[in-house]
């Protein structure tokens, strides 16, 4: 006969109600350590512990399901975000992937735009062929830094991008992948293949008429 040596447990309450029995139990904390339990009719012992040999390693991180996305997008982005960053308006572009055609799609929504931030519309899915997997916006010459705005934002399950210093010949970057509060920072090379890429001045003509600037900064000529 096989004895059950450990007994796992998401929670202190689940043990105490629990009917099996097994000489050693290891339950989950909110404080997120793992405590190893034994007892008897006259005590009961509490350890924390680390080494659980049933448990396997966990890294945290980022680790891409698909093949990473073309660089040309990521050039195609930010020259039409340079041609914004004229104008002192921020932009968006945003990045899908197909499930049935197994690639990317890069997507210009319609969008309202100002100094200080972009409203973008998300394109209306009406079946799961297509997801939404980045987000990207300018900040046309400031820094590329997630604003107290974009964390209200950005709490959807995907990556997020700002592209800073548009009149800088090397503009700032930076990404994240997000869900509610929980974030982790990744470089443009973990999400981009630039195997061969070329910057590039070009972006589709027909993206321009997505864009719509706020009446009260329509102050100077943009295009």
């Amino acid at each position: 006969m096989r004895i059950k040596l450990r007994t796992f447990f998401w929670k202190l309450s689940d043990y105490v109600r629990s009917q099996e029995q097994s000489p050693i139990s290891v339950v989950a904390s909110s404080d997120g350590n793992l405590y190893e339990i034994r007892e008897n009719d006259f005590m009961r012992m509490v350890v924390r512990k680390s080494d659980i040999h049933e448990l396997e390693l966990v890294k945290e991180g980022v680790f891409l399901k698909t093949p990473k996305i073309p660089g040309s997008y990521l050039s195609t982005i930010i020259a039409f975000f340079r041609h914004w960053s004229k104008a002192r308006v921020e932009a968006a572009v945003h990045i899908y992937w197909n499930r049935n055609r197994n690639d990317y799609e890069l997507v210009c929504p319609e969008q309202v735009v100002s100094t200080f931030q972009v409203q973008a519309f998300i394109e209306p899915i009406l079946n799961d062929e297509k997801e939404l997997i980045v987000a990207i916006h300018s900040h046309h010459e400031m820094e590329a830094v997630f604003s107290s705005g974009d964390n209200s934002n950005d709490r959807g399950f995907k990556v997020y991008g700002v592209i800073g210093r548009l009149h800088e010949v090397k503009t700032d970057i930076r990404f994240r992948a997000r869900y509610n509060n929980s974030e982790i920072y990744l470089n443009a090379s973990d999400l981009f293949d630039f195997a061969g890429v070329m910057t590039t001045n070009h972006f589709p003509e027909e993206w321009l008429s997505r864009v719509r600037i706020e009446s009260h900064i329509r102050t100077q000529k943009y295009l």
